[in-house]
């Protein structure tokens, strides 16, 4: 069996993914946000690699949505946006499986943070992961998504500044 020294979380999208590469020998992160096009150039380099493992957030898996509630041509663009992003997705993961690479469809993780829509703002992105650079929320999506399966330590200070390990 190899043993794994990339995880790479996905997070999908119509224009530009999240794309997060940690390496499990230096805990190194680099985020990126690529189009399709630049993502099966940049996994051609992985194909047949059994040492990676790529983590595709898979919204499509969600049993249930909440866009119900939004009526007229704003929920019908929501549920346009949603179905486009999945189909993305679900082509990622066509790609994986073609270039023989390791990977995993996941359930989007649960939204508690501290920004809009509770999604998790750059401030608390780079303390869980002491990471220093620019993010925007695909890549903090995707490298959370990779930070945590690929099991690395969360450092969060809750509302009360304790540090929870």
């Amino acid at each position: 069996m190899t043993k794994k020294r990339l995880v790479i979380g996905i997070d999908p999208d119509v224009d530009k993914s999240g794309v997060a590469v940690i390496d499990l020998h230096s805990g190194e992160m680099n985020l990126m946000s690529l189009t399709f096009a630049e993502m099966m150039i940049f996994f051609q380099s992985f194909k047949d690699d059994k040492s990676v493992e790529v983590i595709v957030e898979a919204g499509w898996m969600v049993k249930k949505s909440n866009y119900h509630a939004v009526y007229g041509s704003a929920g019908q663009r929501v549920a346009k946006n949603v179905g486009e992003n999945h189909r993305r997705g679900k082509d990622i993961v066509e790609m994986l499986e073609a270039l023989n690479i390791p990977h995993r469809e996941v359930l989007p993780l649960r939204k508690s943070w501290r920004g809009q829509g509770r999604k998790i703002t750059h401030e608390e992105f780079c303390q869980i992961c002491s990471y220093k650079g620019r993010t925007n929320q695909e890549t903090r999506d995707a490298g959370l998504l990779a930070w945590i399966n690929a099991d690395m330590p969360l450092n969060i200070r809750n509302r009360d500044k304790k540090t929870i390990k």
